[in-house]
């Protein structure tokens, strides 16, 4: 900050006989005192126009998306969010998760159905967040839950919720999640892994088949499959996919709610790990086709879909799809 003193000595001019008899004492004075006046004004622009904070503390910065001149490319990520978790243990027992939460916030919802999703039951989550959900069999319940720092622990249940207990470390368990500053957690029987998303943006849904084949959703992207646990990964063929299932190696089912010939969600099938996709159904009775989605096979023919509170299930194959 500026100094309204420099410390300088300032002497006075000496004033010759001359001045005092051309202008006597008091004009001197006064001049000396304008001239005073005008250097402390002066001094008091300098401080007050200096920065009103201390300098050592940084103003906020400014996201490049918040300028007027940030240009709006075409190639820019969508907004991410995750598939509704959902996981069948057989064609009655399933459980989901239609609001996973976050780290920070909490808010992880989960429910169980034992009648093939005719009806549903609120339970209580291991923690506030939810990475992965699983049935193993009927009336056995795992999930992988998140503290508030994100780190991501494997949970189980025998009891449909009411109790649940820490299981061994997440050995063989693929889970996705976000970070608290919206960074991709990404999890395989590897350990740690990097997102195949553009950019390494967050996995929308990830789903492993064995301990080194998996799966990878991401916003807008085709479908990514790893052989070697997420160590590298190969895209397929691209398609506008909101949920995916893998029940099998290579045979998988895909959503999408984007195919203006299906005012609905429009199911794809792949028999060769997502190398290629068909048409295998148009789901048309869908309430809100702009809910999250969530698909699961228990196998290649008995199947379940969610879109918001609507439930639909198969038994062939994807190919017709009823209400339970």
């Amino acid at each position: 900050m500026a100094r309204g003193h420099s410390g300088a000595t300032v002497r006075s001019p000496s004033i010759s006989p001359r001045s005092w008899r051309l202008g006597g004492r008091l004009p001197v004075l006064l001049a000396l005192f304008l001239v005073v006046a005008v250097v402390d004004a002066v001094l008091l622009r300098v401080v007050l126009s200096g920065p009103t904070t201390d300098p050592a503390v940084a103003p906020p910065s400014v996201p490049a998306a918040d300028t007027a001149d940030t240009p709006d490319t075409p190639d820019a990520a969508p907004a991410v969010s995750r598939q509704q978790l959902l996981d069948l243990a057989d064609a009655s027992f399933a459980v989901e998760s239609r609001a996973p939460g976050s780290c920070a916030a909490g808010g992880a919802e989960l429910r169980i159905s034992d009648d093939g999703g005719r009806t549903w039951m609120d339970i209580a989550p291991p923690r506030g967040a939810l990475f992965a959900l699983a049935a193993p069999q009927p009336g056995a319940l795992s999930a992988v839950g998140a503290n508030a720092r994100c780190a991501g622990r494997p949970f189980r249940s025998s009891d449909l919720g009411r109790t649940w207990t820490r299981a061994p470390d997440a050995v063989g368990i693929w889970y996705a999640g976000s970070d608290l500053d919206g960074r991709s957690i990404l999890h395989s029987p590897a350990g740690d892994i990097a997102s195949p998303c553009r950019g390494g943006a967050p996995v929308r849904h990830l789903e492993g088949v064995s301990l080194d084949r998996g799966f990878a959703l991401c916003a807008g992207e085709p479908i990514y499959r790893t052989g070697d646990s997420g160590r590298t990964w190969q895209a397929g063929a691209r398609i506008s996919a909101v949920a995916i299932s893998f029940p099998a190696i290579a045979a998988g089912f895909a959503a999408a709610t984007d195919d203006p010939a299906c005012p609905g969600i429009r199911l794809l099938a792949t028999t060769d790990a997502g190398v290629s996709w068909s048409d295998a159904a148009c789901v048309e009775d869908v309430g809100d086709p702009g809910a999250e989605v969530g698909l699961d096979f228990v196998d290649e023919v008995t199947g379940m879909l969610r879109a918001g509170a609507d439930t639909f299930v198969t038994s062939d194959g994807g190919a017709t799809w009823t209400r339970p």
